[in-house]
């Protein structure tokens, strides 16, 4: 499979400036090429060890995605204590399925959720359900944007469609098997990059679904212009998702990702929304746009999701990052 290669043109910042376009494909081509790299592995019939742990299992191998006719494997995290309780849990939607609990998956770096998740309720008690949405490669551009874009190279325009499998399908169906909290503020959307870009799409545009998400590097480049209406709207609705944000501040030699979280965050409180309760925005200096990252920082979300205290690590200075 080959994919174009980045033309040297230039497109307005996301505050004020102009930034080259070659930093953004080199991000959107590598993720493209890591999923095509592993859809080959697989076709070659190459096979790594599992990683998963005894908490992971599959909700299904080929669901059927109703608003997009297309099939997706959907797996699911139980906490340890599942079996031995009746408690209900609160429930995360996470994108990239394929990089969430096993590395024999992963097209570009495993998260460790599963890892993660049993040794925090080890310490503490605390107990999350994940489910991990696979992307399908071909149409993850299309699924995790609601907005086409001009440029054919992105795709785009299917992403509500996706949200609405989420909400209409998916979430339903999960509810009514485990035993869940179903509430919007016990329901988070997470994602990092595209995944990012369509969990805050999701949350700002269904609060009453998804009343929580986080946030990991979204490529919000890819519909800034659409992104940043939808959260200067944000505020005045009547009900309002509350949002986690964070990035490195390595991911791009001009910092486009560090400050395109600035202006959202920044529109999000213009627009009503309170800076430290309904929005907390993170900046972590060494971060870079990598699976690795992420995996460090999910924890930290997790934590407030469930509304542990918890003091994020020292990163960069910023008027919306989380005291």
């Amino acid at each position: 499979m080959q994919f174009p290669q980045p033309e040297m043109r230039i497109l307005s910042g996301s505050v004020g400036r102009r930034v080259p376009m070659l930093e953004r494909s080199r991000v959107l081509l590598c993720v493209l090429g890591s999923v095509a790299a592993a859809c080959l592995a697989q076709a070659q019939g190459v096979r790594r060890p599992s990683t998963a742990s005894a908490s992971v299992s599959l909700v299904a191998d080929s669901m059927h995605m109703t608003p997009l006719d297309r099939q997706r494997r959907v797996a699911i995290y139980l906490p340890p204590d599942y079996a031995t309780s009746t408690r209900r849990y609160p429930v995360v939607y996470l994108q990239d399925g394929q990089n969430v609990f096993d590395g024999a998956r992963a097209f570009a770096g495993e998260w460790g959720v599963d890892e993660t998740l049993d040794s925090l309720h080890a310490r503490t008690g605390l107990g999350v359900i994940v489910v991990a949405i696979d992307n399908d490669g071909r149409h993850r551009m299309d699924e995790y944007d609601p907005w086409r874009s001009a440029d054919t190279r992105l795709g785009g325009g299917e992403g509500r469609a996706y949200l609405d499998f989420i909400a209409q399908t998916l979430k339903p169906l999960i509810d009514a098997r485990y035993r869940t909290r179903p509430e919007a503020a016990q329901t988070m959307l997470a994602g990092s990059s595209m995944g990012g870009l369509i969990a805050l799409a999701g949350a700002l545009e269904r609060p009453t679904v998804f009343g929580r998400a986080a946030i990991f590097s979204a490529a919000t480049w890819v519909a800034r212009d659409s992104m940043l209406a939808l959260a200067r709207r944000a505020g005045r609705a009547k009900d309002r998702a509350r949002l986690w944000f964070v990035v490195g501040g390595e991911e791009t030699a001009d910092d486009e990702p560090l400050h395109d979280q600035r202006a959202v965050v920044a529109a999000l409180v213009a627009s009503g929304y309170v800076a430290g309760r309904d929005v907390v925005a993170i900046e972590r200096p060494d971060g870079r746009h990598q699976e690795w990252f992420w995996r460090g920082e999910f924890p930290h979300a997790i934590l407030w999701f469930t509304r542990a205290a918890h003091r994020p690590r020292a990163g960069m200075t910023h008027p919306h990052r989380a005291p």
